[in-house]
């Protein structure tokens, strides 16, 4: 049987990489869904018009499909269509969401169906490869008390829309984290901590931002505090980071939409 794989936002830049080890590593026909594509179709490679905001679309783009990977981020307020339709046809669903509200609301999606449903949220950086190193690092220990996580990405690392989007939408905004046996609110991007991770990264400052780490993992690890942050390789860009959220925090930022294209310049032109 010929496994046919519809990687939805497969043209953004985690998506891109992904259909490209796809058809590096496996023997599968790949569809890339979306509502723009770029580049022409290749050998084992498709292209289908899927918007997750319009049923008809996700219906027609699963058509022939034996796996289904949504790639489409920000998933800041993106619909669960494609992971319910999926369901309901017996598709295997992954997603490589970030966001803590969508993680929460495709888990309920999954729970609903019951435990025989084939999908796997949230197989991001954060929260699958964070989850999986807390776990390897409390194998050997009794118990854990706090679990404290730091992404720091070097400034070289390409930034896509989506990317950008994820780092700011907790930015100056108010979320829980798990905290002496409670819950805490705070605001995205306050509380900065150095860590230090020696030669040749050294000391980093880190932010708390809001992350599925925080609702997901204390469950997990026995209601152990959770501390997710991150940070940027340079001081200046943390300090305009948090310039930018306290504008937030004061009213004077509401939608930071309009804020992206201008963040992404100054990464890019930080980058060299």
């Amino acid at each position: 049987m010929t496994q046919r794989v519809l990687v939805v936002g497969g043209s953004g830049y985690f998506g891109s990489l992904l259909v490209e080890e796809l058809l590096l590593r496996t023997k599968a026909e790949i569809a890339v869904g979306g509502r723009h594509f770029d580049g022409p179709p290749g050998p084992r490679l498709t292209r289908r018009f899927v918007d997750l905001r319009e049923p008809a679309s996700v219906e027609a783009g699963l058509e022939g499909i034996t796996v289904a990977v949504c790639a489409a981020g920000p998933f800041q307020d993106l619909p669960t269509t494609l992971l319910k339709h999926c369901l309901e046809r017996g598709i295997p669903y992954v997603d490589l969401a970030d966001d803590r509200d969508f993680v929460r609301r495709a888990r309920g999606v999954v729970e609903a169906k019951g435990p025989r449903a084939a999908a796997a949220p949230g197989w991001s950086a954060v929260p699958a490869l964070s989850a999986l190193l807390a776990r390897l690092a409390a194998d050997e220990l009794e118990t854990v008390e706090t679990i404290r996580i730091q992404i720091a990405p070097g400034n070289r690392a390409p930034r896509g829309r989506a990317t950008v989007a994820s780092l700011l939408h907790s930015a100056g905004r108010p979320f829980t984290v798990w905290d002496g046996g409670g819950w805490r609110t705070v605001t995205g991007w306050s509380e900065p901590e150095t860590f230090s991770f020696g030669p040749p990264i050294g000391p980093r400052a880190g932010y708390l931002v809001d992350v599925p780490d925080h609702e997901l993992l204390p469950p997990l690890f026995g209601g152990a505090r959770v501390e997710f942050r991150a940070g940027s390789e340079l001081p200046l860009l943390n300090g305009a980071m948090s310039f930018l959220a306290g504008l937030a925090r004061s009213g004077w930022i509401a939608d930071w939409e309009p804020w992206i294209p201008a963040l992404r310049t100054a990464m890019s032109a930080f980058g060299r």
